[in-house]
């Protein structure tokens, strides 16, 4: 007989999600199904979930792989995150104009 397991647990020693998916495929093999998400379900959880995601991965492999460059990249990547922060902010607000209107 086939079980379904479900674990749930806070880990804060990742940098990333796909390094906890890594790490979990790793221990319980790649079938396994791995959903990480925010600790909390505040608006603001999701906020610095979904900036980490966009952020960490690039500013840990310019941090490792490009140390002399460090304070350059990452002045352009805080701008490449708050364009695309703004663009799905202006997206929410039409969305919601969108809703409001009919």
């Amino acid at each position: 007989m086939n079980r379904k397991v479900t674990i749930k647990f806070d880990e804060n020693q990742s940098l990333t999600s796909q390094e906890i998916i890594d790490n979990l495929h790793a221990v319980y093999g790649k079938n396994a199904e791995i959903k990480v998400c925010p600790a909390s379900n505040t608006a603001s959880a999701y906020i610095h979930y979904g900036i980490s995601e966009l952020l960490t991965p690039e500013q840990a492999l310019i941090f490792y792989d490009e140390p002399e460059l460090y304070e350059k990249k990452l002045k352009l990547l805080r701008h490449e995150v708050v364009k695309t922060l703004l663009y799905i902010l202006n997206d929410v607000i039409m969305e919601n104009e969108e809703k409001f209107s009919n």
